[in-house]
């Protein structure tokens, strides 16, 4: 059953710290190089962001109506979310080991011969298409390898943890190609 996050922000700040101390995220976050820079701890903005997340309230709205808390800026979260020190492939890879070990191993699923599933990496290229834009950073004019036809934008490759039923990302990867005619500017 799924819960309405909207009106709950208790419900959804104990959900949010619960999954960080399972999952060990303050760990995980400094070993990714987060850090505090000034200010406010690493692991609040992180609460703060995931709020906002399952909420569904932008962060500019948010600032406007002080509705969960003032004490973390947008240039804070800004200044979190952009730092060059921060490795977010790594903390995604991270984070689905730790989920992987914890949740999704020991609750392995048998097949109808009684038989522990096998579990899989699956890699996907998908295209993602910018038609409509006209300058974004690095654009280029792609091929649709399914589709057999060129677009605007990027490829974007992704890397899937999968028993068959359960998915979780591991790794992803935007692209763009290499030739310099193509880039769109």
């Amino acid at each position: 059953m799924l819960m309405d996050f909207t009106n709950n922000t208790d419900t959804i700040t104990s959900q949010v710290q619960d999954f960080s101390r399972r999952f060990t995220i303050g760990s995980i976050l400094r070993l990714c190089g987060a850090h505090k820079q000034k200010g406010i701890e690493v692991l609040k903005v992180f609460y703060y962001l995931s709020k906002l997340l399952f909420c569904g309230t932008s962060m500019n709205r948010d600032q406007k109506t002080r509705k969960y808390g003032n004490m973390v800026k947008k240039d804070t979260c800004h200044r979190f979310l952009q730092s060059m020190k921060m490795d977010w492939n790594r903390f995604l890879s991270l984070l689905a080991k730790e989920i992987i070990d914890k949740d999704l191993l020991p609750i392995r699923r048998n097949d109808c011969k009684g038989e522990q599933r096998p579990f899989f990496l699956v890699a996907d290229d998908s295209s993602y298409y910018r038609n409509r834009s006209k300058k974004v950073e690095l654009s280029a004019r792609s091929r649709d390898h399914a589709l057999r036809r060129y677009y605007k934008g990027f490829r974007m490759l992704t890397l899937v943890w999968t028993d068959g039923v359960s998915v979780l990302p591991v790794s992803f990867c935007n692209m763009n190609t290499c030739g310099q005619k193509k880039l769109v500017i």
